[in-house]
């Protein structure tokens, strides 16, 4: 990292903070005077509004100014190609429905990865904001954990969706358990926050079947920075798993669809030999 750190710049991370920050705050003005107009379907029950699609070339022109190489990977554009090993992430408005509905609970994240290592991640958020990079926190929430760390399902807490179970359920899975197992669970519509909760102790679990790579890089970042574990696969179907203690996952593993419980042991011996 420091070789990394000397290249790109030691301040690096608190200009993306900065970035964040300006951009979290355009957000939360510009709301009030968001219009129907303003709105756009993506997908059912995805929208995208002008306020992401500003903010989104805002952070692209910051990042191209500084590194016109490095290559960007946004929600709401086709990215820019660049020739660089450094890709940047960017989801300009994590949450986008909740943004709409309420104004609360959400997000701007931002990542940069060399190839398909992190290097920095920044989630700026509604309810706290995050940052880090690899192995090293720097910006973390103030968060009092009054209860010790969970050392049984019935003491965790579990973010996931309903699609994301009944998409489990297609493979073989039985996490509908879970809602009888676990002390609760959570979905907030906010991706990059609620894998930041596993990071500050608010929850224990969380696991998604629809997320993209924007939704994730950063939040990737944070929790392993703070010990968390964090696995992505591709097959059988898109499939991202965070969590705080092996022994927790450990009992949730019968419940996962075969496939996937495979490549996740693979994952937890191969770190444990690292």
């Amino acid at each position: 990292m420091d070789f990394i750190k000397s290249e790109l710049g030691e301040n690096l991370l608190e200009r993306v903070m900065g970035w964040a920050e300006e951009a979290f705050t355009y957000a939360a003005s510009a709301r009030t005077r968001l219009m129907l107009c303003d709105l756009q379907d993506k997908s059912p029950g995805d929208f995208v509004t002008s306020v992401d699609i500003s903010i989104e070339k805002t952070l692209c022109a910051h990042i191209l100014a500084a590194f016109p190489d490095h290559s960007i990977c946004a929600e709401e554009s086709l990215g820019v190609t660049g020739l660089s090993d450094y890709c940047w992430y960017i989801d300009p408005i994590d949450g986008t429905m909740n943004y709409i509905r309420t104004g609360q609970n959400y997000c701007v994240a931002i990542a940069l990865y060399r190839g398909n290592e992190p290097v920095l991640g920044v989630v700026w958020g509604y309810n706290g904001s995050y940052a880090a990079w690899r192995g090293e926190v720097v910006l973390f929430p103030d968060v009092v954990a009054v209860l010790p760390q969970a050392q049984a399902l019935t003491e965790a807490i579990v973010c996931y969706s309903a699609k994301s179970i009944m998409r489990l359920a297609e493979l073989g899975g039985g996490l509908t358990q879970l809602l009888v197992k676990t002390k609760n669970h959570r979905y907030a519509g906010v991706a990059a926050l609620e894998l930041c909760s596993v990071a500050s102790g608010s929850s224990d679990i969380y696991f998604s079947t629809s997320l993209k790579p924007w939704d994730y890089a950063a939040a990737r970042v944070i929790l392993e920075a703070r010990g968390c574990r964090f696995v992505q696969l591709d097959h059988p179907l898109p499939f991202v798993l965070a969590w705080r203690s092996d022994l927790l996952l450990r009992l949730i593993l019968d419940d996962l669809p075969p496939s996937i419980r495979t490549q996740i042991i693979w994952h937890m011996e191969a770190k444990a030999n690292d």
